[in-house]
């Protein structure tokens, strides 16, 4: 059996929906996969060391072949991994990122969390990781038993633009709307966003910020004061968790796309702006430069830095040729973008004889077709 200790439920983050994507591969390829439905999450867990618990009585309870982890929910699986280990059971990590660090102010707390994220990865059998950036990080983690996949995602917009209307050259007479896609909290950067847009101040500009946030989260309640600071009412707009069969929409009638993140594993958002044909101005980190080449398809500026960002933004509002260019590039780019097709191919050709080859379990029968 193997056990998807992943729960999460209602609308997908990227990271959520490549889990998703995985879990179903997993759901097509073998007979025993719990839980059937991936959007069921255990109630009453509350704190850590519930999670922690639970996920330990779990895999004592349904003594998994294997289960599958993702990095970033940190020390919540870190006692059932141990469980597996001393088992002599599969081990299988999703590293789309070490981010859960940003979380913390407590410096010991960091350093805990660090060494918790590590002491996964250094108990996986295998590692599923979606950019050259984290496989390159699982190498310098684990051992050479340790085998590691590379299994780009795919895209969830289905787009309807065509490169006629993904920019728009002559906008003088436009507002100037900004994309940023994303949850408001502070691995995303979203403050500096903002903080960029009070820098522009003098410009006819919109900030169109797609992504689940709380109204009672210390992070959004800071954005938004900063927001009503500036005078940024009527410039700045929370959009909330937009559909992924909406966004094809948003990214149409926006003319510049902004990803201000402190880290990216991969950037599934990144990978829409691209297909949307739009210029972008993203921060140079993690995974990023992987997907943006500076002053090519886009402008890279350093992690945290409003002014940075703001400067770039400007450079791009005021010279419509390097945004054209840019978004030419990006709608030339756009083709050569991994699918989920080319995501189930890997997984195929990679995982499933890895999983044989530790378990003995055998994926079911006529599979491969995608």
């Amino acid at each position: 059996m193997i056990l998807f200790m992943e729960y999460f439920a209602g609308r997908l983050t990227g990271g959520e929906y490549y889990q998703q994507m995985f879990h179903g591969f997993l759901k097509r390829s073998y007979k025993d996969v719990f839980p059937d439905c991936i959007a069921e999450r255990p109630k009453n867990l509350r704190g850590l060391f519930r999670n922690i618990r639970f996920a330990l009585n779990i895999v004592r309870e349904k003594r998994p072949d294997i289960i599958v982890v993702d990095i970033y929910s940190g020390c919540r699986n870190f006692l059932a991994v141990l469980w597996m280990k001393r088992n002599r059971k599969t081990v299988i990590v999703i590293l789309q990122g070490m981010r859960l660090k940003y979380r913390y102010k407590i410096t010991i707390l960091k350093h805990l969390i660090r060494w918790c994220e590590n002491s996964i990865l250094q108990c996986a059998d295998v590692i599923i990781a979606n950019s050259t950036y984290l496989v390159r990080y699982g190498e310098k983690i684990t051992s050479d038993k340790t085998k590691i996949v590379l299994a780009r995602p795919g895209i969830r917009v289905n787009f309807k633009i065509s490169p006629s209307i993904a920019f728009n050259i002559d906008n003088k007479s436009d507002s100037f709307d900004i994309l940023y896609v994303g949850a408001c909290n502070k691995v995303k950067g979203t403050i500096f966003a903002v903080e960029a847009i009070s820098l522009l101040s003098d410009l006819d500009i919109n900030l169109n910020i797609a992504g689940p946030f709380m109204e009672s989260d210390a992070y959004f309640i800071i954005v938004k004061r900063t927001v009503i600071k500036e005078n940024l009412q009527d410039k700045v707009r929370f959009l909330g968790f937009v559909e992924p069969d909406k966004m094809d929409a948003l990214f149409r009638r926006s003319k510049l796309f902004i990803m201000p993140s402190l880290f990216e594993g991969y950037g599934i958002a990144l990978a829409e702006a691209i297909a949307a044909g739009l210029p972008i101005v993203a921060s140079d980190v993690g995974a990023i430069p992987e997907l943006i080449e500076d002053g090519v398809n886009g402008i890279l500026v350093p992690p945290g830095n409003s002014r940075a960002l703001a400067d770039a933004i400007r450079r791009l509002i005021e010279n419509p040729q390097l945004r054209a260019d840019m978004s030419e590039e990006n709608l030339k780019r756009a083709v050569k973008l991994p699918t989920w097709d080319d995501f189930e191919e890997v997984l195929e050709k990679e995982l499933v004889p890895a999983i044989e080859k530790l378990t003995g379990i055998k994926p079911l029968p006529k599979h491969g077709s995608i």
